[in-house]
């Protein structure tokens, strides 16, 4: 076996090719796989990791895959051994209230916990109402990231001043 400039397996020179050396190179094609949803997803790792020998995610081989029923911006996905996550990053924008601590959470639609999550409170609303008032020193920091949601904090803000008036804010998001 020999490895081609692609890092494929190939024949050696001179080598009888063999069906294990065939199968070899099959295996070493890190092409994408389509698949239709998570659950088929699943299937391709449990298949994969079942074959002889099996194949397990890592940073060196990386599994990707085309999603077809994920938000057409992250529809390929990597998984390197820790978990998939999209290629690209994702992201939005959501309007809360924050609760008595200076806390919103921030539902993402993910099916993961994103390995990244960064947090900017908006001032510049299009209504012009919601956290007006806001001093620019408040900066929203991340500080619980799930499967379902970010969780963030208006840092410097006075608590006091703001409790129980149901402060209004915007974040815009982004995780990997």
């Amino acid at each position: 076996m020999a490895t081609s400039p692609r890092k494929h397996a190939v024949p050696a020179p001179g080598e009888t090719p063999r069906r294990q050396v065939i199968n070899d190179l099959a295996a070493s094609i890190n092409d994408f796989v389509p698949v239709a949803n998570v659950t088929e997803r699943a299937q391709l790792l449990a298949d994969l990791a079942a074959q002889n020998p099996p194949f397990v995610p890592s940073p060196a081989r990386p599994l990707l895959v085309y999603r077809a029923d994920a938000p057409a911006p992250n529809r390929l996905e990597v998984n390197d051994g820790a978990g998939f996550r999209p290629v690209a990053p994702v992201g939005g924008t959501f309007v809360g209230t924050l609760n008595q601590f200076g806390q919103i959470a921030i539902p993402h639609g993910l099916d993961y916990v994103p390995t990244m999550a960064s947090v900017v409170m908006s001032l510049d609303l299009a209504s012009g109402t919601i956290g007006e008032d806001i001093p620019r020193d408040y900066v929203a920091t991340v500080y619980t990231i799930t499967a379902v949601e970010i969780r963030a904090r208006i840092t410097n803000i006075r608590v006091s001043t703001w409790a129980g008036n149901g402060l209004r804010v915007a974040l815009a998001w982004t995780a990997r």
